[in-house]
């Protein structure tokens, strides 16, 4: 094989090479859809006797501004500890949680925690 004809194939797996490895990059590398935590998905419409019947730690639903959100999963993590939310299991936390029980307000990065666990609109 003449030195020519190397040359042109190295070249050639070269390219293809790189080309493997720019069309691989795109799809591992492609931009995922972004979904803001804070914008309901649900439209559910749940009413006060189905949030009521979730009240306990075990199963604990509160409302806040007229959402819904299903905490069972995160009351042991709250900062303050679970007795803070246990309470308002199965009834409306907005003044609570809008007074940080009655010790300021909360933050945004616990708006958007409270978000993460939407599951409908309460029924009016």
């Amino acid at each position: 094989m003449s030195k020519t004809k190397i040359i042109v194939t190295v070249s050639l797996i070269i390219f293809a090479v790189a080309l493997i490895g720019i069309l691989a990059g795109a799809v591992i590398f492609q931009k995922q859809p972004t979904v803001n935590p804070i914008t309901p998905v649900n439209t559910s419409k749940i009413t006060l006797a189905v949030m009521a019947g979730h009240n306990s730690q075990s199963d604990c639903w509160l409302s806040v501004r007229g959402k819904v959100y299903n905490i069972t999963d995160y009351i042991s993590f709250h900062p303050a500890g679970p007795e803070k939310i246990i309470p308002f299991c199965g009834k409306d936390a907005t003044q609570a949680f809008d007074t940080k029980g009655g010790n300021g307000s909360h933050s945004a990065q616990a708006s958007e925690t409270l978000s993460q666990f939407y599951v409908g609109e309460l029924a009016n």
